[in-house]
C-alpha cells in the first residue's frame, strides 16, 4: 500500500480508506508468504516483542450485528456485543485474522474476556497476558513477568531466539511509528485543522494494518509533510467556525460509520478519537 510523494492527501486518504476493504486479502498474503502473524485484541499487548520474533500482529475486534448475531449461537445473549461478536465469527472461521493467526494474544481487561479466551483456546492457540489492575511495585514486578512470559512463549512458537539488540531495534521502530501518529493527531489541535475526523479516522485505521514497519514510517513521514504543507498554505476541509467534537470509547469500528458521518455533515468536525 506504499504511498510516495507525488501523491495529494486527498489520494493519500484515499489509499488508507481503500486498504480497510482489502484487509482480508492483505492479511492472507502475508500468511500465505510464510510469515507468522499474532492477532491481539488489546493495545496493552507489547507489539514490539512480536515484531522482534519476526512475526507480524493484526488487531482484532469484530464489529456489526452479523458477528454480534454469530457470536449469540454459542454465547449468552447478555454478554458484551463486543465479546459475542469476536468470539463469534472466531468460532464460525469467518475472521481472517484469527483464521490466519498462528497465536491469538489476550489480556485481562475483563471477566467476559477471560472467559472468551478460555473457549477460544479450544480451537486457537492462545496465550493470556495478565493486567494488574492498580499501581504498585508488585504490579510492576507482575508486568514485567507476564513481558518475559510472552517473549519466551513467542520464541518457543516461532524457534526464535530474541536478542536484547533485536528487541531494542524493535522498540525504536514503534516508538517512531507513535512519535509520527501523535504529531499527526497534534494537527487536530489547529482551527481548522488540516483534515475532517474521516481522514483521522483513515489515518488511525489503516496504519494498524501494514504489515512493512519501515514502509509504514516512510507512508506517515510523508503525510506529515504533506499536512505540513496544508497548515502552511492555509487549506482545510474544514470551516474555522466548526464545532470540535471528541469520540470516546472503545472500540470504533462499528460505531464510527453511524455517527461521525452525521457529524461532520451537520457541520462539525471530529477532532480526536480517545480511544
Amino acid at each position: 500500500m506504499a504511498i510516495n510523494e507525488s501523491m495529494s492527501l486527498s489520494e493519500i486518504f484515499a489509499t488508507y480508506d481503500g486498504a480497510k476493504k482489502n484487509l482480508a486479502q492483505n492479511v492472507e498474503a502475508v500468511k500465505n508468504s510464510g510469515q507468522k502473524i499474532a492477532a491481539i485484541f488489546c493495545t496493552y499487548t507489547p507489539r514490539e516483542i512480536i515484531h522482534a520474533a519476526n512475526a507480524h500482529s493484526v488487531s482484532v475486534c469484530a464489529t456489526g450485528d452479523n458477528a454480534v448475531v454469530e457470536g449469540e449461537k454459542y454465547l449468552p445473549k447478555n454478554l458484551c456485543p463486543l465479546i459475542k461478536a469476536s468470539y463469534g465469527f472466531a468460532k464460525a472461521n469467518k475472521c481472517p485474522f484469527v483464521r490466519n493467526s498462528d497465536i491469538v494474544i489476550g489480556e485481562t481487561t475483563c471477566d467476559g474476556k477471560k472467559k472468551m479466551y478460555e473457549l477460544m483456546g479450544e480451537f486457537k492457540d492462545v496465550h493470556v497476558m495478565h493486567l494488574p489492575h492498580f499501581k504498585s511495585q508488585k504490579s510492576l514486578e507482575l508486568w514485567q513477568d507476564e513481558v518475559r512470559e510472552l517473549k519466551e512463549r513467542l520464541e518457543a512458537k516461532f524457534g526464535v531466539s530474541v536478542s536484547d539488540e533485536e528487541l531494542r531495534n524493535s522498540i525504536r521502530l514503534f516508538n517512531k511509528e507513535r512519535e509520527l501518529m501523535g504529531e499527526i493527531q497534534n494537527f487536530m489541535k489547529l482551527t481548522p485543522p488540516p483534515m475532517n475526523g474521516k481522514e483521522l479516522h483513515a489515518l488511525l485505521y489503516g496504519n494498524g494494518f501494514i504489515f512493512d514497519k519501515k514502509e509504514q514510517i516512510s507512508d506517515l513521514e510523508i503525510i506529515v509533510e504533506k499536512l505540513k504543507e496544508c497548515v502552511r498554505d492555509k487549506i482545510s476541509p474544514v470551516h474555522k467556525d466548526a464545532k470540535r467534537i471528541i469520540i470516546t470509547g472503545c472500540p470504533s469500528g462499528g460505531v464510527y460509520d453511524k455517527i461521525v458521518p452525521a457529524i461532520e455533515e451537520a457541520g462539525g468536525v471530529v477532532v480526536a478519537y480517545e480511544n
